[in-house]
């Protein structure tokens, strides 16, 4: 399934961070936007890192603050490169033309 790999990512994630000492992580809340309550994704990812602090793979003062773009505007950066990336890529004239090459290197 799918749905698996971002769980995945994130749990690899946070065991990298555990590594370098990161206590509070603040991440993209997946709730819907109609609905403000925690949404199943937001669960997973609160179980995944319970999970790994119970298994003592991370420590167990690490926090995942889930926010949305409202609540800190720096959150839709990330999402807003991967769509003009993405936009670039699919686009024949700037992956063969100049544009793509500054991209590329």
């Amino acid at each position: 399934s799918q749905s698996r790999y971002p769980q995945e990512c994130l749990t690899e994630m946070l065991i990298q961070l555990d590594g370098l000492k990161l206590k509070d992580l603040i991440i993209d809340s997946r709730k819907s936007p109609v609905n403000r309550s925690i949404g199943k994704l937001n669960s997973d990812d609160l179980l995944s890192l319970k999970l790994l602090s119970g298994c003592n793979l991370i420590s167990r003062g690490m926090k995942i603050i889930h926010r949305t773009d409202d609540e800190d505007y720096l959150i839709s950066i990330p999402d807003s490169i991967a769509w003009i990336a993405r936009k670039f890529l699919k686009d024949e004239f700037f992956r063969n033309g100049k544009f793509w090459k500054i991209i590329q290197e």
